[in-house]
């Protein structure tokens, strides 16, 4: 089989559990209804992916002053991400003061493929496996009064 079909396959089988399980405990009543508050807070931990630890990250290839790195035109800036078990992170960059940058995203092992996300110049967000990545950076249009390209590292921890 495919693995595309495989992952539909188990898609399809988690809906199903998942509805199953919460039609059970609905039939049974078994406490008093949460409140507003603690949904949210259950939707927040388990829907959004948390951010990447600064300490997961090791950079090289550019500067690094706290949450940005600058990246030099002609110099691939690499992030390299550490293994942080199951979980998926997000990694926020936003190039600062009118920059571009590519993004080159390449997971250490899974299902994913690599990435290449061409002249970012506002916030985004990437996703970053469990078993980590590769992030290069390459400055395109450099900052005139600068000549690089300063990025911001936002949502690292």
């Amino acid at each position: 089989m495919k693995p595309v079909t495989v992952l539909l396959l188990l898609g399809v089988f988690a809906c199903v559990t998942l509805s199953l399980l919460g039609v059970g405990l609905g039939a049974r009543g078994g406490g008093p209804p949460l409140s507003p508050e603690a949904r949210e807070r259950w939707r927040e931990r388990l829907l959004r992916p948390g951010p990447v630890a600064r300490a997961d990250m090791a950079v090289t290839g550019c500067g690094r002053t706290g949450d940005t790195v600058r990246v030099e035109p002609g110099r691939p800036c690499q992030l390299e991400i550490a293994r942080a078990g199951a979980r998926v992170r997000t990694l926020e960059l936003e190039p600062l003061s009118g920059g571009r940058v590519d993004v080159r995203l390449e997971p250490h092992e899974g299902p994913a493929l690599p990435a290449t996300v061409k002249d970012v110049t506002g916030r985004r967000g990437f996703d970053i496996p469990g078993a980590g990545a590769r992030v290069r950076l390459t400055c395109t249009r450099p900052v005139a009064a600068t000549a690089e390209c300063p990025v911001s590292l936002r949502g690292s921890s």
